[in-house]
């Protein structure tokens, strides 16, 4: 399981950035990626929160979390930060994808296959 201890070595080193620096909004975002390869989905959101925190228009950040939350089942808060990476970036293709792939779990088919065309 080598990927796993590179995991939590790269956690290890992130959690060291944030010791000595708690606004990087680097080390945050990367930590969040981190816990989310490793299913810690709690501290993943509550990390790329605090990245969005320091960084509101960070499209890849919202993008990130947004899935986490769809994941979760917290559709109203993935869709959201979806439409937030998009009024940030209108071309942001996994945005446009993600949004439509809630929207079809909805039935919101009209909505859904606007986004899913976009994407």
């Amino acid at each position: 399981m080598a990927e796993q201890g590179d995991l939590e070595q790269a956690a290890q080193q992130f959690r060291g950035v944030l010791v000595l620096d708690p606004r990087s909004m680097e080390a945050h975002y990367n930590l969040a990626r981190v816990l989310a390869k490793q299913g810690e989905t709690d501290e993943a959101i509550a990390h790329y929160s605090q990245a969005l925190a320091i960084s509101p228009r960070d499209a890849d950040t919202h993008n990130n979390l947004g899935m986490l939350l769809a994941a979760r089942g917290d559709a109203a808060n993935a869709i959201e930060h979806f439409q937030t990476v998009i009024r940030i970036d209108p071309l942001y293709a996994k945005a446009h994808f993600n949004l439509g792939r809630i929207f079809m779990q909805q039935g919101r088919i009209d909505e859904a296959v606007n986004y899913l065309r976009k994407a």
